[in-house]
């Protein structure tokens, strides 16, 4: 047997083996496509050398035309899936150009089976024998070259381009081993293809074609790596097998729960502990989407957040809610890490979770009971603060000395005004209590609040008269600490302070136009702002005004706002000054000399009809405070057990009416009224503000209420001493 038939059958051989043992491979484990593209190169490599043992030693012409199709397409079976392969198992080749490769070497076989003589030659002439060195005869053809052909040599070209490329960029990742062996396939490839084979056609050299060895040389050197692969991984899946064994020991007895998904959501496995906790079992479980044992108003939730886990933004720690299989809700901590493939892709997720459920409610009860207590205690120093303001401005109201208690008398007008009280207590409503100063506005103001829903709650007083303008804003709204200069702390204003409560807005005639607005925001609102403060409060707080002012001649002059006055011209009760209720000055009399006689220890025998009829013939222009103050000084003056004398004649000691409607002649206003009467009374007691017998006490005001009504109207002893000069 010739050396020849000798090489080359071992050649089939070989590439034969190798063929079986890739495609037994590819059985094993059919996604590594590349096994079948090895398998597929190796036998295509075996045909191809019995083909071209068969070419060398034929003597047909028309056998020599068959055999050499059919060789071109075993080169066809051997270069395409080469290419496939560099692509599938290297990763690193163009996939495009594989693509171009493939459809240029399948438009070279339909051409090699439509020609003649195939792709290699249009028409073969002679077959010649040629002797080679050794001694051995074999069979070359000699005809007309194909013009088809340099598609062939083209695709074979692009095939070079192709592997060298794929070899630098596995050069450029240092995977030197996997460079070395495409690198050998190349040489190889060009060698006897490229520079062997075109020697052997010029007749240059006398050998065989060499191109089945070049072939088994790229089988070769593939399959080197594909079976170093194949031990490693054997002995990978070993390690595996008995790693596997150890955490399946460790997961099937930990008292954790213990989930794994694939990268679809699907559940492949869950432990013992599991099954216990969840009700469910394997069986029940496997294959199902992990989204069936949560609660169904989270799984929107939890959706996206597996899709981003699994998309590598995995977070670590998570408190989940697992719903069983009786309907009980668990909550879990769970901790995740992503599972791969050998070849770095996301396969699923692995979870191992605590269940936190009971310490999770002893928590919750912990810090519910926590938040219970600080919410009791805010309310607490909230009610303790708000009683303490209430205190401090009670403790003020009884310093103001008030003495009025219910109302005396029996006139018409007096019925009047309790039937108006009737009527609107037991409502919500805005009142407006008009009438002259001194007739009695804020018992009417009281009343209404004691016989109202309210009475339990404080009624909290403003005299809008009697503060000074800058400081009416913050007595009605508060401030915050800081807000001006002099606020070194919080301020609550009146409105908070009367929340839930009645506020008295007295002499609310006198309220500046600018702050008139605040008041009607507040009113129409129900909420206020500190000073410095953009918090809005909410109030519930019922409005009772008081004006010794016509609000509606005082709209048209300019001096008051019309939305005002209509906001707070709900239900107008008009008090009747007391020259219109004479009838009711007795009893009136005979109520203020008791009240001043416990004050002040003594017992006064008779009220003189004398002196009755001289208080009832009295016009009282200061009404039932001026009343009030005559009487105090007539107890004060009266020995015990005596009766009642009056200090000084009515005359003498007041304003008469006669007096009065001269000064009405030039004066237009309450106000120039007040201001002349408080200068009055000050020059009488010699400019004496406080204490027995002053201005204070017989004007029945507060000695700081005084003073402002002074700065007010600008009334001090050296403008009378001028005047008087």
């Amino acid at each position: 047997m010739s050396p020849t038939i000798i090489a080359w059958s071992m050649c089939a051989s070989a590439a034969l083996i190798l063929a079986s043992m890739h495609f037994i491979f590819w059985l094993h484990d059919k996604k590594k496509f590349y096994y079948l593209l090895s398998a597929v190169m190796a036998f295509s490599s075996s045909l191809n050398a019995i083909v071209e043992l068969s070419l060398m030693h034929s003597h047909s012409l028309e056998t020599y035309k068959i055999l050499l199709q059919w060789g071109t397409l075993c080169i066809f079976g051997i270069l395409v899936p080469m290419v496939w392969y560099v692509q599938n198992y290297f990763a690193t080749g163009k996939k495009w150009l594989a693509v171009v490769i493939s459809a240029l070497w399948s438009f070279v076989i339909v051409i090699n089976f439509q020609s003649p003589a195939s792709v290699v030659f249009s028409q073969i002439t002679e077959l010649k024998q040629i002797t080679t060195f050794w001694g051995e005869t074999f069979t070359i053809p000699l005809g007309i070259v194909n013009p088809w052909k340099i598609l062939a040599d083209a695709a074979s070209l692009l095939i070079v381009i192709y592997v060298s490329d794929a070899t630098f960029r596995l050069w450029r990742r240092t995977q030197w081993t996997k460079t070395v062996l495409i690198g050998v396939a190349i040489v190889f490839f060009i060698v006897t293809a490229g520079i062997h084979t075109p020697l052997v056609d010029a007749g240059l050299i006398k050998t065989p074609y060499m191109i089945s060895f070049s072939f088994l040389a790229i089988v070769l050197t593939m399959s080197y790596q594909v079976v170093t692969d194949a031990i490693a991984a054997g002995v990978y899946n070993r390690q595996i097998t008995a790693n596997e064994k150890r955490w399946s020991t460790l997961l099937e007895n930990v008292q954790l729960l213990v989930i794994s998904l694939d990268r679809h959501g699907a559940i492949d496995y869950i432990n013992p502990y599991y099954e216990q906790v969840s009700g469910y079992t394997k069986s029940q479980l496997s294959g199902k989407h992990f989204l069936k044992v949560i609660p169904k108003t989270f799984t929107e939730e939890y959706a996206k957040l597996f899709a981003s886990s699994i998309d590598g933004d995995l977070q670590q720690n998570q408190q989940l809610t697992l719903q069983t299989k009786n309907g009980q809700v668990r909550t879990i901590e769970w901790s995740s890490v992503l599972l791969f493939d050998v070849s770095g892709k996301t396969t699923g997720l692995l979870s191992i979770g605590a269940d936190i459920s009971e310490h999770q409610k002893t928590e919750n009860e912990r810090n519910q009971a926590l938040l219970d207590m600080q919410a009791a205690l805010k309310e607490v120093e909230m009610l303790k603060t708000q009683y303490r303001d209430q205190a401090v401005y009670l403790r003020n109201e009884i310093d103001a000395d008030y003495h009025y208690g219910d109302f005396t008398g029996s006139s018409d007008a007096l019925k009047y005004i309790q039937h108006k009280i009737s009527q609107v207590a037991s409502h919500n409503t805005v009142v407006l209590i008009e009438g002259e100063t001194g007739v009695g506005k804020e018992l009417v103001a009281r009343s209404i609040h004691k016989h109202s829903a309210r009475h339990d709650k404080p009624l909290i007083k403003v005299n809008c008269a009697a503060l000074p303008e800058n400081l009416i804003e913050t007595e009605l709204f508060g401030h915050e600490k800081g807000a001006f200069t002099g606020a070194d702390k919080m301020h609550k204003g009146r409105f908070e302070l009367a929340d839930g409560g009645t506020l008295f807005l007295d002499e609310v005639g006198e309220m500046p136009l600018a702050l008139q607005v605040k008041l009607l925001r507040a009113l129409q609102e129900g909420e206020i702002e500190r000073i410095g403060s953009q918090k809005t409060i909410k109030i519930d707080v019922r409005i009772i005004a008081a004006t010794n002012r016509e609000l509606l001649k005082e709209v048209e002059k300019g001096h008051f706002r019309s939305d005002l006055f209509y906001r707070l011209n709900v239900f107008p009760i008009t008090v009747a000054p007391l020259r219109q209720r004479k009838t009711d000055i007795p009893l009136l009399v005979n109520t203020f000399v008791n009240q001043f006689c416990k004050q002040q220890g003594k017992f006064i025998t008779l009220i003189p009809h004398a002196v009755l009829d001289q208080l009832i013939d009295y016009d009282w222009p200061g009404n039932i405070r001026e009343l009030q103050n005559v009487l105090e000084r007539a107890v004060i003056i009266t020995p015990a057990d005596h009766p009642l004398a009056l200090a000084e004649k009515l005359s003498e000691s007041r304003i008469t009416q006669e007096k009065l409607n001269d000064d009405l002649s030039y004066q237009s206003t309450l106000q120039e009224l007040e201001k002349n009467y408080i200068h009055q009374v000050l020059k009488q007691v010699n400019w004496r503000i406080e204490g027995e017998k002053g201005a204070a006490e017989r004007l029945g005001l507060n000695p700081s209420t005084l003073r402002s009504r002074m700065r007010k109207w600008k009334i001090t002893r050296s403008t009378d001493s001028k005047t008087n000069s």
